[in-house]
């Protein structure tokens, strides 16, 4: 399958167009700039880790590169948190971002349960 195929890529990238203006509009604060970047880049980096699960063989290896983007939306998650707490993002703007992440979250669970190992 074409990484653009799979709805879990759509719906990073939703999230990426979402998370650009919202990072555009930070305050000028090197902390505040400093999760802007990370914001987008963990989701860049998701995208990419994506791309590389479902060309990764079935089972732990691939098991192993959807970890990789789990950790990345823990991170992406935690700096929403900590944005919201700074009103840097409103509560519907953070609800917004729940909703797309609640989709990425549902696909990541169903590509991680297709690739357990199950020991006997």
């Amino acid at each position: 399958m074409k990484a653009k195929q799979a709805s879990v890529y759509r719906y990073l990238r939703e999230l990426l167009l979402y998370a650009v203006p919202i990072s555009e509009r930070l305050p000028k604060s090197l902390p505040m700039q400093t999760l802007g970047k990370r914001l987008i880049n963990d989701i860049m980096d998701s995208l990419d880790y994506i791309c590389i699960a479902l060309q990764t063989e079935k089972g732990r290896p691939r098991l192993d590169v959807i970890n990789s983007v789990i950790v990345r939306m823990t991170s992406v998650k935690t700096v929403f948190e900590v944005l919201e707490e700074h009103r840097a993002v409103s509560h519907k703007q953070f609800a917004q971002y729940l909703d797309i992440s609640n989709r990425i979250a549902v696909d990541l669970g169903r590509m991680q349960s297709a690739n357990e190992i199950h020991k006997d």
